[in-house]
Parts: structure tokens; C-alpha cells; sequence
């Protein structure tokens, strides 16, 4: 593994760390009132998926089970469809789909 990727491995894991304190009290509806952490956590998973997407080819490739692609296209509906992002669902990502995301990222050895 490159510095690069390295790096780059860190800033997804930062990024998830934002997400879980932003959003760690919320229930669904709480996380949709409240524009702010809206705003906040949908900026760090542009971060994830702008890292998900710099990361070399053959890194995603040791490390085929992390959806690296799905995370790269989430950041593009977020940042191209930003007035159409449906809050239940990045709720739903949130609780179902990062803490796998989490576990995995750091069984890699940065």
C-alpha cells in the first residue's frame, strides 16, 4: 500500500468518526429536522467518497468486498442531486451501511 492510499484510508475512517459524533443521539426523524448535522454529515460522506474514488486501482483491487464504487456514486447524487438527497435514506446508510463499511476499513493494516 502506497502513503497515498494510506492517507487516503485515514480520511474515510475521520470521516465516518464525524459522522458517528454528529449523528450518535439521533433518530431518524431528530437527524431530519436538524439541518446542520444534515449539512455536516452529508460534507464528510462527500469526503468518503472523494477518498473512496483517489484511492489506486491496486488497492481497491486487495480489497474487492468494500464497495468502493457505491461509495464514490453516493458523493456524486449527493453533490449533483443535493436538491433531491433523501434524508431517510443517508439516515438509513448511516445505520446500516457505515458501521460495516467502519469494521472493515480497519481490519486494513495503515
Amino acid at each position: 500500500m502506497n502513503e497515498k492510499d494510506k492517507i487516503r484510508i485515514r480520511h474515510i475512517l475521520d470521516a465516518i468518526a464525524e459522522i458517528e459524533e454528529y449523528t450518535q443521539s439521533f433518530t431518524e426523524e431528530k437527524f431530519i429536522e436538524h439541518r446542520l448535522v444534515r449539512n455536516a454529515t452529508v460534507r464528510q460522506f462527500e469526503i468518503i467518497g472523494e477518498a473512496a474514488n483517489a484511492l489506486s486501482p491496486e488497492f481497491t483491487a486487495d480489497y474487492p468486498d468494500i464497495p468502493w464504487r457505491i461509495l464514490v456514486d453516493f458523493r456524486n447524487v449527493l453533490i449533483h442531486q443535493y436538491f433531491g438527497v433523501n434524508f431517510k435514506q443517508v439516515f438509513k446508510v448511516i445505520q446500516e451501511e457505515l458501521p460495516e463499511l467502519k469494521i472493515n476499513l480497519l481490519q486494513i493494516k495503515v
